[in-house]
């Protein structure tokens, strides 16, 4: 269950949504993988049934107001129309009121639905079956409810049809408490953004329009963090433990720093800058960079010189530098890897180990970088 925090949060995030276009599918998306997370997490059966008790009540208020809102407005409508039955504006409302008395009925049946899951899980036996005993292929309890209530089911073939109706097993309780939950988070927010007077409020609200600034830099920096090319479209993403695999796809540049952190688990202070970056351009995350270079950096360097830096010593510097690089530290500037020329550019700064091999002025030295087995170190290496 979620905190009053949680609870604000989320009503307040519906306000937002329709105030920016820009966010609403990220926001939407957030709340229904948090409704996801929150069906997974380890609860106690006496609070779960609690909550389908509370969640029960809330249906039942809503359907009551509704249904006498409903009815008020229809025979006020009615009742102005029979004035004049060939009143064009009459007409119009009653057309735009059986449209949205349509759409009210789709809301009404998710919600009689959502009902009909809160009053099967309220039973003890079933509330700790679903939440200890129940696996993917589980079908020891049903439930039967209106086909178009679970659309995703039933493309994927995961339900029974029976003359309308769908049998949904208890394995599949999940998904289709997510579904309903998408309806109803979509359903209210159009609501919303049909309201004149929320959208005044909002755009008045002196502490609403600062609490969305500072949404909006929060999530553009998410964003820039985990956006690894310039239009923004999704890479794979790399695991810390799979760039040793990876290598093997890395250009000679990268390859060469690569194996030369493996050796001697440090790097000079430009090569630990770039081999971050193209990390991050080819899709790791930051989590997973601080993962990487915690690994490295813990161990014993293997190198000559002196050095005092480790992850033990100097974590706090360390994050610190793999935030700055994506962008959510100090001037908070979006960084790329350098491209080859700019790499060829400067070869001649001697303490850098990624330099380009195919510039190198002698054979030897292009075959040894180009090997597998054997990176190309300098003579002279130091390091920071």
């Amino acid at each position: 269950m979620g905190s009053s925090y949680d609870i604000v949060g989320h009503f307040m995030l519906r306000l937002l949504i329709i105030y920016s276009s820009e966010m609403k599918d990220f926001l939407i998306q957030s709340e229904i993988e948090l409704f996801k997370s929150r069906l997974d997490e380890e609860i106690e059966s006496t609070q779960f049934i609690q909550s389908c008790r509370i969640t029960s009540r809330h249906i039942d208020n809503i359907l009551g107001s509704w249904n006498t809102e409903h009815s008020s407005e229809a025979l006020r409508l009615n009742e102005e129309n029979l004035f004049d039955r060939n009143n064009i504006i009459g007409k119009t409302n009653l057309q735009l009121l059986h449209k949205k008395a349509k759409h009210q009925d789709v809301f009404q049946m998710y919600l009689l639905t959502l009902r009909l899951f809160c009053k099967s899980l309220r039973i003890p036996q079933v509330a700790q079956h679903f939440l200890q005993s129940c696996n993917d292929k589980c079908a020891f309890y049903h439930i039967t409810v209106p086909f178009q209530t679970c659309l995703n089911l039933v493309s994927k073939r995961k339900i029974h049809l029976i003359k309308g109706k769908a049998k949904i097993f208890c394995c599949n309780w999940k998904e289709a408490l997510v579904e309903i939950f998408e309806y109803y988070l979509l359903h209210n927010i159009l609501e919303l953004r049909s309201n004149a007077f929320t959208n005044n409020y909002i755009q008045d609200d002196l502490r609403m329009i600062h609490l969305f600034k500072e949404i909006k830099l929060n999530y553009i920096m998410f964003r820039s963090a985990d956006s690894f090319t310039d239009n923004e479209q999704s890479v794979k993403i790399l695991k810390y433990e799979h760039v040793d695999k990876e290598s093997a796809n890395f250009p000679p540049c990268i390859a060469n720093v690569h194996q030369i952190l493996r050796k001697i688990h440090r790097l000079k202070h430009n090569d630990r800058f770039y081999f971050s970056l193209f990390l991050k351009s080819i899709g790791m995350s930051l989590n997973e960079s601080i993962l990487f270079w915690k690994a490295e950096y813990s161990k014993v360097s293997c190198c000559s010189s002196v050095c005092s830096h480790s992850w033990q010593k100097n974590e706090r510097k360390y994050i610190y530098g793999i935030r700055h690089l994506y962008g959510l530290e100090g001037s908070r500037k979006r960084y790329s890897p350098p491209d080859c020329q700019t790499i060829q550019s400067n070869m001649h700064v001697s303490n850098m180990d990624h330099s380009c091999p195919f510039l190198y002025p002698n054979d030897e030295a292009l075959i040894q970088s180009l090997s597998p087995k054997s990176p190309l170190i300098h003579k002279k290496w130091s390091l920071f």
